[in-house]
Parts: structure tokens; C-alpha cells; sequence
């Protein structure tokens, strides 16, 4: 007859003692499951948003003395591995979920803040289309916290993923582009490119983007401001009359950032307006 197995005489007399071993398994699957979640995270990071060659350098400078402080790398570990965990959710909870990881984004190191924006990009391309405009639009305010060299081309790789959107999405999406587009300097040309995505909404929803455009009229070169002044006083015309009022009232208080030449021209072409919409 074989040998019975031998016996774990400690564990035989305080089965407490096998605790220890139980939980040091517990953690090594605990461990495989972060350690893949966290390979998911950063192949989806492998691709860094784009900058300009002395923004990039910046960024290489930036990092080499500002590393991450113990508690600030956890914080970002954590971070990342909370988004790449919500992969396995219904779509309405993974949306949901990653909204309010947006609203933490913030509280990562500015050297983590582009990676984790980049992140949620990506993992909202993940959603379904009709998903994805509220992750989006979340995303839309931490453009200003982020890094100032990446806040351009988050913001560029932001308006690209509005635009795959369905026209319901852009809707909703949009106006928070709008709102963020002091993140993307004074790039005039950046400037009508999101001004022309609005001509695509419904009028509501065009007075509800107008204001964030208004607002950073004076952030333009000055050459170019008169330019956008009047494009914008354009399409106004074309709005509900509710819009139109708070959309010339906002354009009235532009008027003094204008080149001095141009200020009386401005002014008259709103007392046009205002005219004609009392008239109507």
C-alpha cells in the first residue's frame, strides 16, 4: 500500500496557520490581474499625442526633473487601472464610470495628466457611438489642466473624435469643445475650424456653442479678431431670437478688444442686428 501523504503537522494542530499561505495566493492573482490590466493601459498609451519637436523636448526636460513622487505614482497607477478595468462593463456603466474618472483626472502629476487623457480617449472609441458624446464631453474641460504643450493636440485629438460622432452626439459634445477652446491657443485657424463644426447643429444648440466662441475672440491674434467678430455676428442671424439677444450682447463686449480702426464698423453692424430682431 502507498504511503499516505505526508501531513502539515502545524496546519493539522492551527489550521489558522494556513491564513498566511491563503493570502499570499489571494494577492499573487490580485497581482496578475493589475499586472494586465496595467500592459492593456499602456499599450493603449504606446502612441503619444502629437507636439511640436521643442514641446516634446519640454516635455523629455520636464520629466527628467519632475519625476513623480512615491504617493503621486500610485495615485496614477491606480488611475489608469480603474479606466482599463471598466472594459468589461455595459457600455451605459462603462460611459457612466469613465465620466467620473474624468473628473479626477486633475488630481494626477502634470507629467501623468496627458497619458490619462490620452487613456480615456481611447477607451472612449471603445463605446458604443451613442455612448461616447458623454465621455467626451467630460473630457472637454480637463483640456486647461493638462500640460500646456499637450493642450493643443488634446485638444486637436478631442474635435477629431467629436466629428466621428453622430449628429445627436455632436450635439451634446460640441458646445464643451467650445468652452475649451482656450486650450488650443491662439490658433485662429483652429478657431473656424470649430467655429464651421457648429454650423452642422440645430440652431439650440448652435446658441448654446456661440458663447464659448465669443468668450475667446479676444485671446486671437489681433489681426484676426475682427475677422472672427464678424463671422460670428454672421451666423447669429440665423439663431432664435432668445440666442441672438445674449449672442449680441456678448459680441458687444468683444468690440473694445478689436483693433481701434475697427471698433466703430463693429458697432454699427450690432445696432444693425439689434434693430432688425426688435423689428422682428
Amino acid at each position: 500500500m502507498a504511503n499516505p501523504a505526508p501531513i502539515d503537522q502545524a496546519a493539522q494542530k492551527n489550521p489558522d496557520n494556513r491564513l498566511p499561505q491563503r493570502a499570499g495566493q489571494l494577492r499573487s492573482k490580485q497581482l496578475r490581474t493589475e499586472l494586465g490590466a496595467a500592459q492593456r493601459a499602456k499599450n493603449v498609451l504606446a502612441t503619444p499625442l502629437s507636439v511640436s519637436p521643442r514641446h516634446t523636448a519640454t516635455q523629455r526636460h520636464s520629466a527628467h526633473h519632475a519625476p513623480d513622487n512615491p504617493m503621486a505614482a500610485a495615485r496614477a497607477s491606480r488611475f489608469f487601472l480603474e479606466i482599463v478595468r471598466t472594459d468589461g462593463l455595459p457600455p451605459d456603466s462603462q460611459a457612466r464610470e469613465l465620466q467620473a474618472q474624468a473628473r479626477r483626472l486633475p488630481q494626477l502629476s502634470q507629467t501623468r495628466q496627458a497619458d490619462g487623457f490620452r487613456l480615456m480617449l481611447a477607451m472612449a472609441k471603445r463605446l458604443p457611438v451613442d455612448q461616447q458624446a458623454r465621455v467626451l464631453t467630460a473630457l472637454a474641460p480637463r483640456l486647461r489642466t493638462l500640460p500646456t504643450s499637450a493642450r493643443r493636440s488634446g485638444f486637436a485629438a478631442l474635435a477629431t473624435s467629436i466629428d466621428r460622432l453622430p449628429q445627436a452626439g455632436r450635439t451634446i459634445a460640441l458646445p464643451a469643445l467650445t468652452r475649451a477652446l482656450p486650450a488650443s491657443g491662439k490658433d485662429a485657424v483652429q478657431f473656424h475650424a470649430v467655429l464651421a463644426r457648429t454650423q452642422t447643429l440645430d440652431t439650440e444648440a448652435q446658441g448654446r456653442a456661440l458663447p464659448g466662441l465669443i468668450r475667446h475672440l479676444g485671446v486671437l491674434p489681433e489681426g484676426q479678431r475682427k475677422a472672427a467678430f464678424d463671422a460670428i455676428a454672421l451666423q447669429v442671424q440665423t439663431l432664435p431670437a432668445h440666442h441672438q439677444r445674449n449672442a449680441l450682447r456678448g459680441l458687444a463686449g468683444k468690440i473694445r478688444r478689436l483693433p481701434v480702426d475697427q471698433q466703430a464698423p463693429a458697432t454699427a453692424r450690432l445696432q444693425q442686428q439689434a434693430a432688425a430682431l426688435l423689428q422682428g
